[in-house]
């Protein structure tokens, strides 16, 4: 099998696996929606004339953000609620959310850019801008808070320098641990097999990211293994 789409160069490849693989110098190999191998060294057996090959040098990769369970807003009117639920999807798409879990049946989708399930009840606490501590890990970081922000960066900024939240434990509850308290065994970890939903930032590690209070640094969004972000790539 061929890859459709390859990630080289990728200063860190942050896996958010079982053991917190962390691969330096490392490429990603996408064959339409799924990832087919993550590692270093070679990957030329895996292209052929079709393949793009974008470089990563310099930046870090990781898995896609997951909201676990997002209250959509409720409006008085029909039109006012669609467009209220379109621009909040779009500013949580733009900002690297792109699985929402929320109660609101209703707007279940899948698209090209992102999806929308119906919440289960969560079994992890979730953690928010503000908060006074962390609980014990695992737990799941949540836009829902002061401002309704429709981004983690905030929360992870101010979780990880005002309550020294450890930057790993930070990655994992956008992704890896909220993907297994909803029960989306096809996301949320970076490795052969799982829906190639990634993010590419520009900055040196994961601790540069979430020493940052904006999203600036997001360079590339990738969904279902196309490039969406900032420009549509077809593979």
């Amino acid at each position: 099998m061929k890859a459709t789409l390859i990630i080289k160069n990728i200063n860190h490849l942050y896996t958010c696996d079982q053991h917190d693989t962390v691969l330096h110098h490392a490429y990603i190999a996408i064959h339409h929606e799924w990832i087919i191998s993550v590692g270093t060294g070679s990957f030329r057996d895996l292209t052929d004339d079709a393949t793009r090959v974008l470089d990563a040098a310099g930046e870090i990769v990781v898995p896609a953000f997951i909201e676990a369970c997002y209250d959509m807003p409720e409006e008085t009117s029909y039109s006012q609620m669609l467009r209220h639920e379109h621009d909040t999807l779009w500013q949580l798409q733009k900002n690297g959310i792109l699985t929402v879990m929320t109660k609101a049946g209703r707007i279940q989708q899948r698209t090209l850019k992102q999806d929308v399930f119906r919440s289960r009840p969560a079994q992890m606490e979730s953690v928010t801008f503000g908060m006074d501590q962390l609980p014990a890990a695992p737990y799941v970081l949540s836009c829902q808070g002061p401002g309704q922000t429709r981004s983690f960066q905030p929360a992870a900024f101010y979780l990880r320098h005002m309550l020294q939240a450890d930057p790993m434990d930070l990655l994992k509850a956008m992704t890896v641990w909220p993907a297994e308290d909803q029960g989306l065994k096809d996301r949320g970890v970076l490795e052969a097999g799982k829906l190639a939903d990634l993010l590419v930032f520009r900055v040196p590690d994961l601790e540069a990211l979430f020493d940052q209070a904006d999203m600036t640094s997001l360079r590339r969004i990738i969904k279902n293994g196309i490039p969406v972000w900032p420009d549509v790539i077809r593979c």
